[in-house]
């Protein structure tokens, strides 16, 4: 066998027995490419790893505050609402003190009075009315009460 024809068969068994991986360029390239490769995963897979790390946690805590913003939103709400329904209270508790049913009768001055000092006190309350069971009722401080309302219809009450 001529030396030609041995390197022939050698580099045919060389071929024939390698296995090609992804890789298989990459052991075989030159060194420039090699490097180029080697500098490119080095730069970007701790780069991929940093920005996902960096995006979940900015999601997290955008959520975290998103969340406690609603919560505090709510409690700020919550608050205000009892502190207008805690005013009210007072205010229909002060009312009831001091008015009282035989006044609608005998003292329509004193009603009128008493509404005047409190809507001028309370300046986000539109009207005030006293009523008793029997259909008797004072509006307001100089409002008349309009034909046909009956205190104790609801429907009545919502057409003002």
């Amino acid at each position: 066998m001529s030396k030609k024809n041995s390197r022939k068969k050698f580099q045919q068994r060389k071929g024939r027995n390698r296995k090609f991986t992804p890789f298989h360029r990459f052991f075989n390239g030159s060194m420039r490419q090699k490097l180029f490769i080697s500098f490119l995963i080095i730069l970007l897979v701790p780069s991929i790893i940093i920005g996902s790390v960096s995006f979940y946690s900015a999601k997290q805590k955008l959520e975290d505050n998103m969340l406690l913003s609603a919560q505090q939103s709510v409690s700020f709400i919550h608050t205000e609402i009892n502190n207008i329904m805690e005013e009210k209270k007072q205010d229909a508790t002060f009312l009831a003190s001091n008015i009282n049913a035989s006044m609608l009768d005998e003292n329509e001055e004193e009603i009128q009075k008493i509404f005047t000092q409190y809507l001028g006190q309370n300046q986000n309350v539109f009207g005030v009315y006293f009523a008793r069971e029997d259909g008797k009722m004072f509006l307001n401080a100089n409002e008349n009460i309009p034909e046909g309302l009956d205190p104790k219809m609801k429907a009545g009450i919502s057409k003002q």
